[in-house]
């Protein structure tokens, strides 16, 4: 069991004990599961003015989802492009000083392009979710 309390129209702490309250605080309860929906799953929401636990609406919790799988594949396109760091800055040591390059030209124009396609991946995520790098 879980308690939202409540002072002056405004949720000022959840708690899973039953607290002693001054007169001008109201602890509503709210179940284990509701508790659950609120944090951990993010698909409901503590209503002020009917004091109850609503769900929101599915647009934003589909909403919610996409935003998780993009900023999942961010995370691999960012992580690709920090593997792949060294791999472009030797070739381009190894050109600067006239050596054999580890890659063939084929093989670094390969790799820039996936780099190229992982960085407009995260701009193209950016715009859609609103946020900006």
């Amino acid at each position: 069991m879980y308690y939202v309390i409540i002072e002056n129209d405004q949720i000022t702490s959840v708690l899973n004990y039953e607290p002693s309250l001054p007169d001008t605080a109201v602890a509503i309860s709210i179940t284990d599961e509701q508790y659950s929906s609120i944090t951990n799953e993010n698909t409901h929401y503590f209503d002020l003015e009917s004091k109850t636990v609503v769900s929101h609406p599915q647009e934003k919790i589909d909403l919610e989802i996409q935003n998780k799988q993009q900023e999942a594949i961010n995370a691999e396109n960012r992580e690709f492009l920090n593997r792949s760091d060294w791999k472009i800055l030797r070739h381009l040591r190894e050109k600067a000083l006239s050596m054999d390059t580890t890659l063939s030209e084929v093989e670094y124009l390969e790799l820039e392009q996936l780099r190229n396609n992982a960085a407009k991946d995260i701009v193209k995520t950016n715009k859609y979710t609103g946020t900006s790098e």
